[in-house]
């Protein structure tokens, strides 16, 4: 569920999640909420809130149009890098939008994850949160209550 806090360009844009989305997959695909349009040529801060929960790891990344470049970094009790794919830790690390992460979830408990960063747009569409599990065999859920924002910065 978007919410936006006026016209298409403006400022800040807000997406949360009213209800809990489950998948029983490892392919990646788009969240069913965490989606905001975006614009070519703009920055903007990243703040990703992510409460999850399931009977395996979780996978996600996020994907922008273009070439855009994301450099942002995690903190919560899901963030523990086990795919190699990138290294979580308190520092900033700079990715490609499309690097796939995997957190470490806590059995059926509901475990949180931050992220915020600074996305660096080339072309205009849709920024995203994809997930899936990191092996696909047992459902993963994006609780209610997770949100994206992104803050135009120019």
């Amino acid at each position: 569920m978007a919410f936006y806090s006026g016209p298409y360009d403006d400022p800040v844009q807000v997406a949360f999640k009213a209800a809990d989305e489950s998948v029983t997959t490892a392919v990646l695909q788009d969240d069913d909420d965490l989606q905001l349009a975006v614009k070519a040529g703009k920055y903007y801060a990243v703040e990703f809130y992510c409460v999850a929960a399931g009977a395996e790891d979780l996978k996600f990344k996020f994907s922008a149009p273009g070439t855009s470049t994301l450099v942002w970094n995690d903190f919560g009790n899901l963030v523990a890098d086990l795919s190699g794919a990138g290294q979580l830790s308190t520092a900033a690390e700079v990715y490609a939008v499309a690097a796939d992460l995997t957190w470490a979830n806590t059995a059926a408990d509901a475990g949180y994850a931050v992220s915020y960063g600074l996305l660096a747009c080339d072309t205009d569409g849709t920024f995203k949160v994809q997930f899936c599990g990191a092996v696909g065999v047992a459902a993963v859920t994006m609780k209610a209550g997770s949100y994206l924002i992104l803050r135009k910065l120019n």
